[in-house]
């Protein structure tokens, strides 16, 4: 089971249409992975504090983004074999 938590400048990549034009170094696109992530079902969860203090509402995220506060981020954690940052 994976779960993603979006956090600080982070938060931007869950805005609908943000991932389009970001590529990695190696050509990796933001895009895909983001639609890889959907496609399999992926809690994708936003910082609620993180999202509002840069004007970032529940409207404006992608499918499959949901705010989240830092209780679930902390019942993620507890719940995880892995944690990678």
């Amino acid at each position: 089971n994976v779960t993603v938590f979006l956090l600080d400048e982070a938060v931007y990549l869950a805005r609908e249409g943000a991932t389009e034009n970001i590529k990695a170094a190696t050509g990796d696109s933001a895009d895909d992975s983001l639609a890889h992530l959907q496609a399999t079902g992926v809690p994708i969860l936003v910082c609620t504090p993180c999202a509002a203090s840069r004007f970032i509402e529940e409207k404006d995220l992608a499918e499959g983004c949901r705010l989240a506060t830092a209780g679930e981020l902390i019942d993620v954690a507890c719940d995880a074999a892995t944690i990678s940052l």
